[in-house]
């Protein structure tokens, strides 16, 4: 594996909030899943990439098991590739998949925001529309990292606002 720099999005040490307001509980391994998903979008993890569960264990400092299972998400995912007998890679995600992914991801998000609406606590609408705020003004900055960072988090907070279990993970995995 490349030797590549960690992304500017390190573990949190709280794995209960992911030290995010809104944010829903995050285990290790899906923290570990968010950075490496970062890493292959980024580019940073390029497709043809072999990914070695040990060296990305070490250097993200965490034992085998959460990197083990953090692996496995992303091959249900479809961005990491098993090949047999040669080890886990990165997988070189074709236009239309790609395509297929985000339509899925625009379906769970429908379904999450539909939730939302219906079982959304009042403290978690006033996040809503404080994050909304938020993404207004940044939007008007042009800081594009800044939208993205606070796009992220108004995902999350909608996400935890629905009060569903199983779409926010499928949501996630895309």
């Amino acid at each position: 594996m490349q030797d590549t720099a960690l992304p500017k999005k390190a573990l949190s040490q709280d794995t209960e909030t992911d030290g995010e307001p809104g944010r829903a509980k995050l285990t290790r391994s899906d923290q570990l899943r968010e950075l490496l998903e970062e890493m292959i979008v980024s580019g940073q993890l390029r497709p043809g990439t072999r990914i070695d569960e040990r060296d990305l264990a070490q250097k993200f400092e965490v034992s085998r098991t959460p990197m083990r299972e953090a692996i496995k998400a992303l091959v249900a995912t479809g961005l990491l590739e098993v090949h047999a007998r040669q080890g886990v890679w990165v997988a070189a995600v074709s236009i239309p998949k790609l395509m297929e992914m985000f339509e899925m991801m625009a379906i769970y998000e429908g379904q999450c925001a539909k939730y939302a609406a219906r079982r959304a606590m009042p403290e978690e609408i006033e996040q809503l529309w404080a994050i909304q705020k938020q993404l207004e003004e940044v939007l008007e900055s042009g800081d594009q990292q800044k939208f993205y960072d606070v796009n992220d988090q108004f995902h999350d907070a909608l996400y935890a606002a629905s009060h569903t279990q199983f779409i926010v993970e499928q949501t996630r995995l895309l």
